[in-house]
């Protein structure tokens, strides 16, 4: 599969790593990392047993899907990290759009839907010295050929996504989304992508003037969703003045919530 994915991405900059069977494919790209493997490379897992989302939420794994995690060593401040999962996101929304004609959008944080459903999460994982980073993860779960079972919100898959007609196979995907984080992650490391941001996510934010809830530990805010600042944090309109949120879960509320 590696040299597959090589010849269909024809980028020799990355390294390609397939496991048939991984704990997570994060776990195993930060021991690579430790290891001292050279950078940037990619792994890939067709299974995973313990794959992990945000904070302690699981990631289902069952195969037939696509488990990745990008691994980079940038010369960049810590602080220079606020917006990497953000515009990652976008450009992969941007390519399923583009590429495969499926209307992806992000969900804020770190989730792309179709139609409200979960087609993809991702989680990224640094490791830092007080002056810069050492070593950034990138991982991305997406749902090719089916979803998980027992979930507690929606979720769909590419194959259910795609117009009618389309090709689709998880090695042309994952050769698509190779090119798109790696070609994402050099724009951003080498800086000035913020007006690009801006744009990208006017165009796909899956959130944008819908009534959501958002939590963190103790904190709730209740709310109209109104894009994001700066920093990546979201901004929510309530009682006339806007809320900023940089951490947490968010859903739609349904009408009678609001």
């Amino acid at each position: 599969m590696a040299g597959t994915l090589a010849a269909l991405c024809g980028n020799a900059a990355i390294g390609i790593f397939v496991c048939e069977e991984l704990d997570s494919s994060n776990a195993e790209a930060l021991r690579r990392l430790r290891a001292g493997a050279g950078t940037p490379f990619v792994v890939f897992a067709k299974r995973q047993t313990a794959g992990r989302g945000r904070g302690d939420h699981r990631w289902e794994s069952p195969a037939g899907n696509i488990y990745a995690s990008f691994a980079f060593r940038p010369n960049i401040a810590p602080q220079g990290l606020c917006n990497f999962t953000t515009w990652l996101g976008v450009c992969v929304c941007r390519m399923l759009n583009e590429t495969f004609g499926v209307p992806a959008t992000v969900k804020w944080p770190n989730d792309i839907w179709v139609d409200g459903k979960k087609l993809s999460g991702t989680l990224t994982e640094v490791e830092t010295d007080p002056q810069r980073v050492r070593a950034v993860v990138y991982g991305i779960g997406l749902n090719v050929a089916g979803t998980p079972e027992n979930l507690s919100s929606p979720a769909v898959a590419l194959a259910d996504c795609v117009p009618a007609g389309t090709p689709l196979s998880s090695n042309a995907v994952a050769a698509r989304l190779i090119e798109t984080v790696l070609d994402g992650a050099e724009r951003f490391f080498a800086g000035g992508i913020e007006e690009d941001l801006a744009l990208l996510w006017e165009k796909y934010d899956g959130l944008r003037n819908r009534e959501i809830s958002a939590v963190h530990g103790n904190e709730a805010i209740a709310g109209t969703a109104r894009g994001i600042d700066g920093n990546g944090n979201l901004k929510i309109e309530c009682d006339g003045r806007i809320c900023i949120f940089s951490a947490g879960d968010v859903s739609l509320l349904r009408p009678c919530e609001k």
